[in-house]
């Protein structure tokens, strides 16, 4: 259930493309699910329980473990 709330968006039609931007974007939609399994298991990780959220996504961002910027294709 998780996976299909916060992969959602980026399987959504949106009027302007992918969020709002070009409708060939497939390198920002891979950063966002990257992220968002990154996220999901964070979650599900017992070390974490008493963590707050930002708190787990700022140890995440300082680990190196989040993709913060669009991953490059070879077309």
């Amino acid at each position: 259930m998780a996976k299909e709330i916060t992969d959602g968006h980026e399987r959504t039609s949106f009027p302007l493309g992918y969020i709002g931007l070009d409708d060939d974007n497939r390198e920002s939609e891979l950063q966002d699910l990257y992220n968002n399994r990154v996220g999901r298991d964070a979650a599900m990780n017992k070390k974490n329980k008493n963590l707050k959220t930002a708190d787990i996504i700022m140890k995440l961002y300082q680990e190196g473990k989040l993709q913060h910027s669009p991953f490059v294709l070879k077309r």
